[in-house]
């Protein structure tokens, strides 16, 4: 990338944080937590855990990662698609959380994975009014 185009990325990236916070940091936040995911296996949640979910585990790190990553990618490069397809992968790797929470911790999960599935909907309904905004102005 010339000096220009990592100036404008950097600029999208700013006005995405400003525009669009929730799936900005989503974005940035989950690339880490999903390498974690990746490396450590079920160590990373004690949810998971005792599911005795490590492929699980590393499933959901993997659609964190590249979801957030995608997503990040989408944002700096203004492409609908790309942001959309980012976004969808996330919304996933959060649902797998989101109810492992629930299956692994029980009634001790009934807080941090309802979290977690209200942001795989919040995640979705995004998406799909990302993906009709496009459509309309024929942006993709």
């Amino acid at each position: 990338m010339t000096a220009p185009e990592v100036r404008l990325a950097g600029q999208r990236f700013v006005e995405s944080w400003k525009y669009r916070p929730y799936i900005t940091a989503f974005a940035v936040g989950l690339i880490p937590v999903g390498v974690l995911a990746i490396i450590f296996g079920d160590k990373v949640s004690a949810a998971l855990g005792n599911l005795a979910a490590n492929s699980i585990s590393r499933g959901m790190g993997f659609a964190l990662f590249t979801g957030g990553l995608i997503t990040l990618l989408g944002i700096t490069s203004h492409r609908a698609l790309t942001l959309t397809v980012g976004m969808g992968i996330m919304a996933f790797g959060l649902g797998i959380y989101g109810v492992g929470v629930i299956l692994g911790l029980g009634l001790a999960g009934m807080v941090a994975g309802p979290i977690a599935l209200i942001a795989t909907i919040a995640t979705i309904r995004q998406t799909i009014t990302i993906a009709q905004i496009t459509e309309v102005k024929g942006d993709h």
